[in-house]
């Protein structure tokens, strides 16, 4: 391991030292986001509450800022800090991800808090916004996160924010590779250094891009070595999309090691400004105990109001082991992207 981490700072020392003498026209700066609002309601009789049902009403905006510049030399530097407006964290930590990276013709490194290899290199289960397989809507993501204790990503288990360098291969006819290095796979977004310890973690990922005539094509799997840092066990996972016209339909499946699996799929109908979806999902890996399942469907539907303005509604429902009775779900929400 200590040759890899030599070689992986000398490749970072080399290319930081050909910056040298080049000059750039200047960095690109962006902000963007997202903010959500909506509401609906939720019922089960499993609800801690005095009522069945119970009105829920949700707001949720993230920020965005990206700055990119391109030297006279051709590499290009940038950066990416995304900060949450609302939080339900006890620590109230409003921090997201950040990562740096620098690109050229050998490939593009990263060093930060940023989703790794194994994450982006699985395709996510077609949905719209309310999507049992990949955690978003109303009912499968706020609310399961904090009544239900659910994991509805059907990508496998790896070290999200944790603070790790990445390459990745400059892109073959659509299909490109990744590995992630974590020093601490324990670590969370608010640790700004890392040294390497006993608890790191190595994540691996390919994926591919790629259109035949009118078919979409975008597969991919990912590798986890380690990632709860305790030398036990290791996750994988692997999944794809494919479209033809305005039809997309997918799936994945994952193993996130300690004999827990689980699979995801869905599809969507696009026509006009109108998104139509369903998806579905399965297994004990959802719950992250061995042995405990859950499975979960939605239904939803997408209109787009305007560049950037999208109106979703949508029904969910989760049957949990261990609770007496299911779990639903429906509202409406609008969601501005800029």
């Amino acid at each position: 391991m200590k040759k890899i981490l030599f070689g992986t700072s000398a490749l970072i020392a080399t290319t930081f030292a050909s910056v040298g003498g080049a000059s750039a026209a200047g960095l690109e700066l962006g902000l963007g986001g997202s903010f959500t609002f909506g509401g609906g309601f939720v019922y089960s009789k499993n609800l801690p509450i005095e009522d069945d049902v119970k009105g829920v009403f949700l707001s949720d905006a993230e920020l965005v800022a990206t700055a990119k510049g391109t030297l006279d030399n051709g590499l290009t530097f940038g950066a990416k800090v995304e900060l949450n407006i609302e939080t339900s964290s006890s620590s109230n930590q409003h921090y997201d991800e950040s990562v740096g990276w620098v690109e050229g013709s050998f490939g593009r490194i990263e060093v930060g808090h940023e989703d790794g290899a194994h994450d982006r290199s699985v395709p996510g289960v077609p949905g719209v916004y309310n999507n049992a397989a990949d955690a978003n809507g109303l009912f499968f993501d706020w609310y399961s996160d904090a009544r239900l204790g659910l994991d509805w990503g059907i990508d496998g288990s790896e070290t999200s924010d944790a603070l790790k360098i990445t390459y990745w291969t400059p892109s073959f006819s659509g299909l490109k590779a990744g590995v992630s290095y974590v020093p601490n796979s324990k670590g969370g977004r608010q640790s700004a250094f890392e040294t390497t310890r006993t608890d790191d973690a190595w994540e691996f990922g390919v994926r591919y891009n790629g259109n035949f005539n009118d078919v979409r094509v975008d597969v991919g799997g990912g590798y986890t070595i380690d990632p709860s840092g305790n030398k036990r066990d290791d996750s994988w996972a692997v999944g794809g999309n494919v479209g033809f016209q305005q039809f997309k339909v997918g799936g994945s499946y994952e193993d996130k090691g300690y004999n827990r699996n689980g699979f995801g799929v869905g599809a969507t109908y696009n026509t006009g400004p109108w998104t139509f979806g369903a998806s579905y999902a399965n297994g004990d890996s959802i719950t992250g105990v061995n042995g405990v399942k859950a499975q979960g469907a939605s239904l939803g539907v997408d209109y787009e109001l305007g560049q950037g303005v999208v109106v979703s509604a949508g029904v969910d429902w989760a049957d949990v082991d261990g609770y007496r009775d299911d779990f639903f779900g429906a509202g409406v929400v609008t969601q501005l992207s800029f």
